[in-house]
């Protein structure tokens, strides 16, 4: 069973499941207990601090990321820094074509209320 949520795809199914049930309890089916423990699941989930979220999904070419860099950055220029130690990333030369590979397309830093984030664009080699 379904007890707890690691990520968007569980989520997705959850949701599904709390319907089930839902019609289920309309039909006159003693289901309450399993779909609390869903909706208790399901707002865990929810509730989760992130640091990262995928906004904008480019399937099979790549995506668009913002990041929350830690909170010891102060500057610009320590937030590039810890951007490119961490994040950044090459294709490394080969002789196939379409390897795979992830690769950092583009990325820019930004200070939102008083914290730095990072909207990172990620290409794959395809």
């Amino acid at each position: 069973m379904l007890t707890s949520i690691r990520n968007k795809q569980e989520l997705e199914i959850a949701y599904e499941i709390m319907a089930l049930i839902k019609d289920a309890i309309a039909r006159g089916k003693d289901k309450k207990d399993r779909l609390i423990e869903l909706k208790r699941a399901v707002r865990a989930y929810n509730k989760q601090e992130r640091d990262r979220w995928i906004i904008h999904d480019d399937g099979i070419d790549g995506y668009t990321e913002k990041i929350l860099l830690p909170e010891n950055i102060k500057t610009y220029r320590q937030a590039h820094y810890w951007f490119y130690n961490n994040e950044y990333s090459e294709c490394q030369p080969s002789m196939y074509d379409c390897t795979g590979q992830k690769f950092t397309w583009t990325y820019k830093l930004v200070k939102r209320r008083g914290r730095w984030y990072c909207y990172h664009t990620v290409g794959f080699d395809v």
